[in-house]
């Protein structure tokens, strides 16, 4: 309520009209809808092909994938090594040998990162190695 309006206002009550920027779409214009929905209110589906990942997103990620996997398989060694008894850094303290096991998670995650690196440099080959033999039958053709 405000006293020195003269007037009661309640919650929700606005006082004052707010105007739209001039370049806003008025509010009756119809936004435009996504092919899904154009799609469902006309009955006729559009099919779309999915899209392959991109080479160049593969070859970026590629060598990413394959540091991060060896980065990880160093803590895994390690834990090995501890667990075998072998005085390597930090082998002294509190808590190595529990240390130690939880690092044995590090092999299978350090694996699965090198082993989707090596994929990924391989399938790059071969759309670099695809795209150059496409490259020479259009220019043998022209």
């Amino acid at each position: 309520v405000h006293a020195d309006e003269g007037t009661a206002q309640t919650w929700g009550e606005e006082s004052e009209s707010v105007q739209a920027p001039a370049d806003w779409p008025a509010q009756d214009e119809e936004a435009p809808r996504s092919s899904r929905a154009a799609a469902s209110r006309t009955g006729t589906a559009r099919t779309l092909k999915p899209r392959k990942p991109d080479a160049n997103l593969k070859a970026i990620f590629a060598p990413v994938l394959v540091t991060l996997g060896l980065v990880t398989l160093a803590p895994a060694v390690w834990g090995v090594l501890i667990l075998m008894g072998q005085e390597v850094w930090m082998s002294h303290g509190e808590g190595v040998e529990t240390m130690a096991k939880i690092m044995l998670a590090c092999w299978p995650i350090g694996l699965g990162l090198l082993a989707g690196g090596i994929v990924s440099f391989v399938q790059v080959g071969k759309e670099k190695a695809k795209q150059r033999r496409r490259e020479e039958l259009n220019a043998n053709r022209g």
